[in-house]
């Protein structure tokens, strides 16, 4: 596994803490989550991350072609 950390404003994660995993899905993949992803190392989901005042969500995907 390996894991794809995107940066995040305070905003932005307050926005997506109040929805539902489903939503926040949605939210993140408007366009549906990337066929390189879904179809090449596989897609496992994500989860919003604060250290501080630092805020990211991170992207688990398979380390090789599952």
């Amino acid at each position: 596994m390996k894991t794809v950390k995107h940066k995040l404003t305070k905003e932005q994660y307050e926005k997506l803490k109040d929805m539902s995993y489903q939503k926040q899905h949605t939210h993140l993949f408007p366009d549906g989550v990337p066929v390189t992803w879904e179809c090449g190392y596989g897609y496992y989901g994500h989860k919003l991350v604060q250290s501080g005042d630092e805020y990211w969500v991170e992207f688990t995907l398979g380390s090789s072609c599952d």
